[in-house]
């Protein structure tokens, strides 16, 4: 409300100043304009404007082009109609304007003179107008992505805080273990490059992707210090096929994959907790994951569907539409499937 009233306030006081300045310059080149006519006047300079400010900040502006088209052709007519039935001698409508625009001797060149004054002004005062919105609406995103930047920014370097210092530890436990425990020494050379694998991921300077066999490096990885904590010796049973250092993902594509399987995953008796099948080729590569659905005896913890949801929306971020994420149940199993296709016309049979 105050800021309508605001408005409200400053397009009266612009209007008063340009009526005055209307009047006193035309006045003082023609002694027969009076004030009653360069009142007259002002709605007609009213109607161009705010008709062609709405074409302009309203319907050009929401990319509705044929509609601020037809605004503006609407406008000008009205206001080619109306400024003839003024400057005609033969109009009773003009009786405020018979000695500044009629003289009792109509001009098509004079008329023409007026009608493309007012409709140019105005315009141009329109168009200016919806010059400056389009510059603030610009600065205005321009500063809420330079405030959007810097906390991302801020919120990488402080999440870096913690596994830098993690890696120092890594690192006094390395050279520990040298001396005391020598064959656990290669368990934390491992989980230690696996922490360097989530850290790059999470670095804004790095690749957006890594090569698929890196990724599938740091999953092997991932997989041991997993049955490492859990004590069970069941693995995955791995089907590769392709160059692997052909095709790139999201760094913790293939990981975030392999940890639904830990954390939602049953176990089926003796077998493997589960199958990867990873195949690349030159139009793309697919990467199917498959396991057990385990049930509330096996420990299954509920899923909150944000792993699966934040890869989709890195994907996409990557791929763009050029990819396939589907997952769903089959029979007793769990099933994820990961198409890329790098020629969107001609997907991976």
């Amino acid at each position: 409300m105050i800021a309508t009233r605001k408005t409200l306030f400053r397009h009266t006081a612009a209007w008063t100043l340009y009526g005055f300045y209307f009047y006193t310059v035309n006045a003082l080149g023609n002694r027969d304009l009076g004030i009653v006519t360069a009142l007259c006047s002002m709605p007609l300079f009213m109607f161009v404007y705010y008709g062609i400010s709405h074409a302009l900040n309203v319907l050009l502006f929401n990319r509705r082009y044929l509609a601020a088209a037809l605004t503006a052709s609407a406008v000008y007519a009205l206001a080619f109609a109306v400024l003839y039935l003024l400057s005609h001698p033969s109009s009773h409508w003009g009786s405020a304007f018979d000695d500044y625009m009629t003289g009792g001797d109509f001009k098509l060149r004079m008329f023409a003179q007026t009608y493309l004054k007012l409709v140019g002004n105005f315009s141009i005062f329109a168009l200016l107008g919806y010059q400056f919105r389009l510059r603030d609406m610009w600065k205005g995103r321009e500063d809420r992505e330079r405030s959007k930047r810097r906390r991302y920014e801020y919120t990488v370097l402080a999440h870096q805080v913690s596994p830098h210092m993690l890696a120092n530890a890594f690192q006094s436990l390395d050279g520990q273990l040298a001396r005391a425990l020598p064959q656990m020494r290669q368990g934390v050379h491992e989980l230690y490059s696996l922490m360097n694998h989530f850290m790059a991921s999470c670095d804004p300077n790095a690749p957006r992707t890594v090569l698929l066999s890196d990724e599938i490096g740091a999953a092997r990885q991932f997989i041991a210090v997993e049955q490492g904590i859990s004590g069970r010796s069941d693995g995955f049973l791995w089907e590769l096929s392709g160059d692997m250092g052909s095709a790139s993902v999201p760094a913790t594509t293939l990981i975030t994959l392999v940890g639904n399987v830990f954390k939602h995953g049953g176990i089926s008796g003796e077998g493997p907790r589960g199958s990867i099948s990873i195949r690349a080729g030159r139009d793309g590569f697919g990467i199917r994951v498959e396991n057990p659905i385990g049930g509330p005896a096996e420990g299954r913890q509920q899923g909150h569907g944000t792993g699966l949801a934040n890869l989709r929306g890195r994907l996409e971020f990557v791929f763009g539409d050029g990819f396939e994420l589907r997952h769903r149940p089959h029979g007793g199993t769990y099933i994820v499937e990961l198409e890329v296709y790098y020629d969107t016309k001609h997907r991976m049979k």
